[in-house]
């Protein structure tokens, strides 16, 4: 008899590969996943989880945590401050360059990540402005603009990006609209789109699209992707403006580009 054979047998429900495709299925659709929770669902011994979280890792669906097991892509999320330090100059010219741009807008929403809170350093010099934002850095630095009125999402902090997800978020981004959105991302691609690591990050981000009749998307030369990591939250036909090194590969912008994109280097 295999591993686990028995523990199935006895619960009346799980065989060992049945398992670790829910486990694998939870990862993809939350994140993340913890062995006590997962020995709960599956009504397993938690070194049952144990072990099949190692045979995931081993396949590369999952990488190993304490007291659980993580996406790759959600593992190689870097945090807020993290990615400020990286790539620092070329978001400054995006920032720029995206700002003088949208700079008569009058509504705004602005995405998490380090690139938006570079943009919203610039926004400060605005008046009658209004922005809606999860981006809790880009919130703090507009706070203190006497000319732009600044309005938070709500729903659940996330550490790593210091970004507002979840229903709260989602709900009010469907009821609001703007003259322009401008989102971040983890990675695209010309065949796939845009990506993010986590389901709630992208719920954010579509809704945003969505309340926005133009939608702009600062991406640093690092964030080109050969496969989408995660989930994809736009295509290309959702996007009208790239703003991006000018250094990013040649192909992938034409490719970009000859979807209606117009695409800005900097």
């Amino acid at each position: 008899m295999n591993e686990g054979e028995g523990e199935a047998t006895a619960q009346g429900s799980w065989l060992p590969e049945q398992r670790r495709q829910e486990i694998g299925r939870r990862i993809h659709a939350y994140g993340r996943v913890s062995v006590r929770e997962m020995a709960r669902v599956l009504g397993v011994s938690q070194e049952t989880v144990r072990r099949d979280l190692e045979t995931l890792a081993e396949r590369g669906i999952v990488e190993r945590t304490h007291g659980g097991a993580v996406s790759p892509a959600w593992a190689a999320e870097r945090t807020f401050a993290e990615q400020v330090r990286l790539h620092a100059a070329a978001k400054a010219r995006m920032a720029d360059a995206c700002f003088e741009a949208i700079a008569g807008a009058r509504r705004v929403v602005l995405d998490a990540g380090s690139s938006c809170a570079a943009l919203a350093a610039r926004l400060r010099e605005l008046s009658d402005l209004e922005v809606v934002t999860n981006n809790v850095p880009a919130a703090t630095t507009l706070s203190a603009a006497p000319g732009v009125r600044v309005l938070l999402v709500g729903g659940r902090l996330r550490q790593p990006t210091l970004s507002l997800v979840g229903d709260w978020a989602t709900e009010r981004l469907i009821a609001y609209r703007a003259e322009v959105a401008v989102l971040g991302t983890n990675g695209l691609n010309a065949q796939h789109g845009l990506f993010t690591p986590t389901p709630e990050e992208a719920a954010v981000k579509r809704a945003m699209a969505r309340a926005a009749a133009e939608v702009w998307v600062l991406a640093d030369a690092s964030k080109f992707a050969a496969r989408p990591e995660g989930h994809v939250f736009a295509q290309w036909g959702d996007v009208h403006h790239l703003v991006t090194e000018s250094q990013a590969p040649a192909r992938e912008v034409a490719a970009i580009e000859a979807q209606g994109v117009r695409v800005h280097l900097v």
